[in-house]
């Protein structure tokens, strides 16, 4: 659990004072050391476990406010918070320490930070000093507690920017005994060693707000949400981790993106992704085998090669439950594929062969072709019954010789009987109702960014609310009029394209193209009132579709 590079251990509070006493195995109430502004309970170098501690404050008179903290107990867990001067653990049980937290409340926390820092069992001193609410030691480790040290620094003396810490617990190897820090790899690769469980911490002083983050497990799929050093997998069982969600939450998470990617079997590192989108892959039985997180500002680009790694794949995401939901089977077959999930992880797979691949609109050739990074389309239209994919077709050669295969699609050309239930496609725009919205809402793969926003925005505006809430080319957007009774009347639905030269598109239906154009934003924004923009939070279902 490596310290952090560049760190050193802030100076203390002067004129504020810590004492204490630990129970420690064998040698019963042990009266703490407070020495150069840092309070020590407990032993290095003896093996014995810290049971309780009690940690006392003063010095601080005409401050509002204290000290709380909690430990982590053996076999019992997380105990509630303990106020400054009270007993946190337990006595005449035996049970070792095995975590603590530390936070200060009041005028105290808007004057100082606690420092804290643990010694443990096997991993030693090498976390070093943390806050912010931060867990000393470990969770589901059933690694002891020996030692602890605390301290408090004046605010100002403690500024420090955000930086994210975790370790994996590997197949065969057990729990790294280094936290790794900003990108470092945790895990192993080329080994083909699963990672089974995963903590992750954000050691900051600057901001209100910590790190969330959820595992996929074999056997058991998603787990619940874990917070702040918390372990996220199982211990002990065998089990893989096969994808995961990292997110910042509170006053962090208006300031910093937190960006990752995976290591996952079968494909080797995958893309980056971002702010609780899924990283490895769902329903294949592949096992995560490594990681890298990264915090990086609002506005910053994504890491790229960092640590000179380079990812093998657009994607983070890999699913069973693919980009196009419903191929009806004459499409798969005739296209050489016994099943549409074969059909469909082809086309997640292979992007480099199906680059080529166009489509036919209303019966003749348009311009362009399904690949994994242009807008949704086919993929959208046919899970709302929108659209009907037909089969295939070879409609001439390229220069080298090979064929040019195109998917057949029929759309609903004008107003039908069924506008009330699926809404429909017109003239080359993709109309939309409410039962529309919500569907878009229900289907897996997408949610609303429930964010209100007017239409005419700059194309600086533009800018600053895709960067704040991590939009990627292939997120949706639904627009709007508003309504004499109020109501607003989403009537168009386009596809946000990225940003090319400081310059935020979309893609959008064109009659008088014959197919998708790519226009600014900003002009679209003009024409409407507003919008409801979709963030698709598996990649993959958001990038198949027509470019």
């Amino acid at each position: 659990m490596g310290l952090i590079p560049g760190y050193k251990a802030p100076l203390n509070a002067d004129g504020i004072t810590l004492s204490g006493t630990a129970h420690v195995q064998d040698l019963g109430d042990v009266e703490g050391t407070f020495a150069d502004g840092v309070l020590k309970l407990g032993t290095i170098g003896q093996s014995k476990r810290l049971e309780n501690v009690t940690i006392n404050i003063s010095g601080n008179d005409g401050i509002e406010g204290t000290l709380r903290y909690r430990v982590h107990i053996q076999n019992i867990g997380w105990q509630d918070w303990k106020e400054a001067g009270n007993i946190a653990g337990t006595s005449g049980q035996g049970l070792r320490l095995e975590g603590i937290q530390m936070e200060l409340t009041g005028e105290l926390a808007e004057k100082y930070v606690v420092y804290y820092s643990v010694h443990i069992e096997d991993y030693g001193d090498s976390q070093g000093w943390i806050t912010g609410g931060m867990i000393a030691g470990t969770s589901g480790e059933s690694k002891r507690l020996e030692e602890l040290r605390v301290k408090l620094v004046p605010r100002e003396e403690a500024d420090m920017e955000p930086t994210v810490m975790y370790h994996v617990h590997r197949q065969d190897y057990g729990w790294e005994t280094d936290w790794k820090t900003n990108g470092e790899v945790s895990g192993t690769t080329g080994e083909g060693k699963r990672l089974e469980a995963i903590n992750i911490s954000v050691l900051n002083t600057e901001y209100a707000g910590g790190i969330r983050y959820k595992t996929h497990v074999q056997d058991y799929g998603w787990q619940d949400w874990q917070y702040n050093g918390a372990l996220s997998g199982t211990s002990g069982m065998g089990k893989r981790l096969e994808a995961i969600r990292i997110e910042l939450t509170g006053e962090l998470a208006e300031n910093y993106n937190v960006y990752y990617r995976v290591h996952a079997q079968g494909y080797g590192w995958l893309d980056w992704t971002s702010n609780g989108r899924e990283a490895g892959t769902e329903g294949l039985g592949f096992r995560l085998e490594a990681i890298q997180i990264v915090l990086l500002s609002k506005g910053e680009e994504d890491p790229g090669q960092l640590g000179g790694i380079k990812s093998v794949s657009n994607y983070a995401y890999y699913s069973a439950v693919s980009a196009i939901p419903l191929v009806p089977s004459s499409a798969y077959r005739a296209a050489g594929y016994s099943s549409s999930d074969e059909f469909r992880r082809a086309i997640i797979n292979n992007c480099e062969r199906m680059e080529n691949v166009g489509y036919l609109h209303s019966g003749h050739w348009v311009t362009g072709y399904i690949d994994c990074t242009g807008s949704t389309a086919i993929a959208f239209r046919d899970a709302l019954k929108t659209a009907k994919i037909n089969g295939f077709a070879d409609v001439g050669t390229r220069a080298d010789g090979t064929a040019i295969r195109t998917v057949s699609v029929t759309y609903y050309d004008s107003y039908s009987d069924g506008r009330d239930q699926y809404g429909f496609y017109r003239n080359g725009i993709f109309s939309v109702n409410n039962y529309f919205l919500k569907k878009m809402v229900a289907w897996r793969g997408i949610s609303y960014v429930p964010v209100a926003v007017n239409g005419g925005w700059s194309n600086d505006e533009w800018l600053d609310y895709l960067s704040k809430y991590n939009f990627k080319p292939g997120d949706v957007i639904i627009w709007y009029f508003d309504k004499a009774d109020g109501r607003k009347s989403f009537e168009h639905m386009t596809i946000y394209a990225g940003i090319e030269n400081g310059i935020a598109y979309e893609w959008t239906a064109s009659s008088a193209y014959n197919g998708y154009i790519k226009r600014p934003l900003s002009e679209r924004s003009a024409l409407f009132g507003g919008f409801a923009m979709f963030r698709a939070t598996n990649d993959n279902e958001a990038a198949i579709g027509m470019n």
